[in-house]
């Protein structure tokens, strides 16, 4: 699967964000995106994700693409479990037990049940993540997925994403790259 830029370019009031990108996003390596605050990095995912449009330049996304996304802040339910936050996207098929077996998998299984406003900052991440992966999708995009992570809940969570979203389209935006090993960067 391929996602094709071309010529992609985005302002906000005069001042020009993205010029005239063009660029394509494989399944065949995780795609890492880069860059300095302020660059248009998450304009870009924006676009991506189809919640802004591009001010010239064409985005190729094959029909029928589904997408799944971390976005920088949670965006959890506080007062609902890590359970229901998951099981919120999941489709109505997914068994109890692979919501319950994907949580533990993320080193959540003891909070299974614990509202997400009693988590600490890198439970929350988790289980942003966890929601993401138990979606149906073809693209996953991550937004610095290891904010508030340790080193080795880096690399757990990383692992985790690579067999679940194994053989999908998955484009990480991040400024941490040391858990990444075979990647295509884009640097904006």
């Amino acid at each position: 699967m391929e996602i094709i830029l071309k010529n992609v370019s985005k302002s906000f009031d005069g001042k020009q964000v993205i010029r005239g990108l063009s660029h394509t996003f494989s399944s065949s390596l995780p795609n890492v995106i880069t860059g300095a605050s302020g660059c248009g990095k998450t304009t870009l995912i924006n676009m991506l994700l189809g919640t802004l449009k591009p001010d010239s330049g064409e985005i190729i996304i094959p029909e029928g693409t589904r997408f799944s996304a971390v976005f920088q802040e949670d965006r959890l339910i506080e007062n609902m479990s890590v359970f229901l936050n998951v099981k919120l996207v999941a489709n109505k098929n997914v068994p109890r037990e692979k919501i319950s077996r994907l949580i533990s998998e993320i080193g959540l299984a003891d909070s299974e049940f614990v509202q997400a406003k009693d988590l600490s900052g890198g439970m929350k991440r988790r289980t942003a993540i966890a929601r993401a992966l138990v979606a149906d999708f073809d693209v996953l995009i991550l937004d610095e997925p290891f904010n508030g992570l340790d080193q080795e809940n880096k690399t757990a969570v990383f692992n985790l994403i690579n067999n679940y979203a194994k053989d999908k389209l998955i484009i990480y935006v991040t400024h941490d790259l040391s858990v990444l090993s075979d990647f295509s960067r884009l640097c904006l």
